[in-house]
């Protein structure tokens, strides 16, 4: 297996990049080499000389970018050169300067040139000598394939060793065969949210009560994880510990996510379960559980029908933020550990009340706008869990939609999140 393409992308090193070299590993469906940046033979590097990106060569890089995407996902490796032979070959390194300022910089040529954006680039430089080193750029396989570059309208994708442009048909083919693959997407979050009716039985009083699912699930191919559970616990590996969400305003701090959380693991089929209730007189007031699948599927959930001091039914706000931000961590556990690093995520959120009247808000920052959540499923959108470093601006965005359905006006900068213990950090809504 080839380490540059499973590892986490800031895990990469130099014995990585050796091992290209040492075993000969020859270009192929998810791996290219380029020696540097230069497009035609005998013409000058621009990135050598005034460490500027020639328009011929940031069209290069996009074209392959864009095959890996709308292929199996891969990695373009630059700064190796590749043998004369055929099928080429890893020969030996040849480091680009400023590879660390070329690993930022092509994020962003990636992220502007290509339509529509490709949810999931990495980039990362691997230091040689001084600052010259090996830029490595790695892209999942695009439930939004096919993509272009924006420039010259070109669709590749990646057949073998080579780079080719798609005809219209297979354009075509793939448009329709991405379009069945989010239907297969839609029928798995339904079947979830008929899951999270029945979670409300276990409650003293379900039909008086309020609930919080997180579903994240795989867009494109489904991982494939020998197991989760081993009998007596999570497989190691898979044990992420429960994450708390530190919310930044201003120059204060505030840790958010210090609620009861299940730890004790069950398999179940395929999976593996943990749940926690709190009873009284032998019936649950409160029920959370979490789940995750060897398909990828992870699910959070959190649902209570107990009665505050006042009498009524009231909502902690920050659960829902929290849950989000253990599900992406499992999300991205479970992509990280089955070898499929930039396997692109979907991310469902619901609040649902089945109380006949609203539920209040408790506390929180907004309390004297009084918010309450009003019978029936909150209609939040689908959010999308890329690279590991979005996280923050996704717990943002969601807050956002969070307080926004309650009709409370947020500044877009007054609230940053960081997932605690977690640095790099995923996402965007999609829908």
């Amino acid at each position: 297996m080839i380490s540059v393409l499973t590892k986490p992308i800031e895990d990469i090193g130099i014995d990585d990049i050796q091992a290209l070299i040492d075993s000969q590993v020859r270009e192929g469906q998810e791996i290219e080499f380029k020696e540097g940046l230069s497009t035609k033979k005998h013409s000058s590097d621009s990135w050598l000389e005034r460490r500027r990106l020639s328009d011929g060569a940031k069209d290069t890089i996009l074209k392959q970018v864009t095959a890996f995407a709308n292929a199996y996902g891969g990695a373009l490796v630059l700064g190796i050169r590749e043998s004369s032979t055929k099928p080429s070959v890893a020969e030996h390194v040849a480091p680009i300067p400023h590879s660390a300022d070329l690993a930022e910089r092509l994020k962003l040529v990636v992220r502007d040139g290509v339509e529509p954006q490709i949810p999931t680039v990495e980039a990362t430089a691997v230091p040689m000598e001084d600052d010259n080193g090996v830029v490595v750029v790695r892209v999942g396989a695009s439930r939004m394939a096919p993509h272009r570059v924006r420039s010259t309208r070109v669709c590749a994708v990646r057949r073998d060793d080579r780079t080719e442009e798609m005809t219209m048909r297979e354009i075509q083919d793939m448009t329709l065969n991405v379009a069945r693959g989010m239907e297969r997407l839609d029928r798995r979050f339904s079947d979830r949210a008929q899951r999270f009716e029945d979670e409300f039985r276990r409650l003293a009083n379900p039909a008086q009560a309020w609930g919080v699912r997180v579903t994240a699930l795989p867009v494109g191919d489904e991982l494939r994880i020998e197991r989760v559970h081993d009998g007596v616990g999570l497989v190691q590996g898979f044990d992420e510990p429960w994450r708390r969400v530190v919310r930044h305003r201003g120059d204060a701090a505030t840790h958010l996510g210090d609620w009861i959380t299940p730890l004790h693991w069950r398999p179940i089929i395929r999976g593996a379960r943990a749940e926690y209730d709190f009873d009284a007189d032998r019936r649950s007031e409160f029920h959370a559980y979490r789940e995750i699948h060897c398909d990828g599927l992870v699910e959070v959930g959190g649902l209570s029908c107990l009665i505050d001091s006042t009498g009524r039914l009231s909502f902690p706000p920050d659960w829902p933020l929290v849950m989000l931000a253990n599900a992406v961590t499992q999300a991205d556990c479970l992509r990280r550990q089955s070898g499929t690093p930039t396997t692109e995520y979907g991310v469902e959120m619901e609040v649902r009340v089945t109380a006949p009247g609203p539920v209040q808000i408790a506390g929180g920052a907004y309390w004297r706008w009084r918010p309450q959540f009003e019978p029936g499923s909150a209609p939040f959108p689908r959010y999308v869990l890329g690279s590991p470093e979005e996280a923050s601006q996704l717990l943002g965005l969601f807050n956002r939609d969070f307080l926004n359905h309650l009709g409370v006006g947020v500044d877009a900068e007054s609230d940053t999140f960081v997932i605690d213990r977690w640095p790099q950090t995923a996402g965007r809504r999609t829908s």
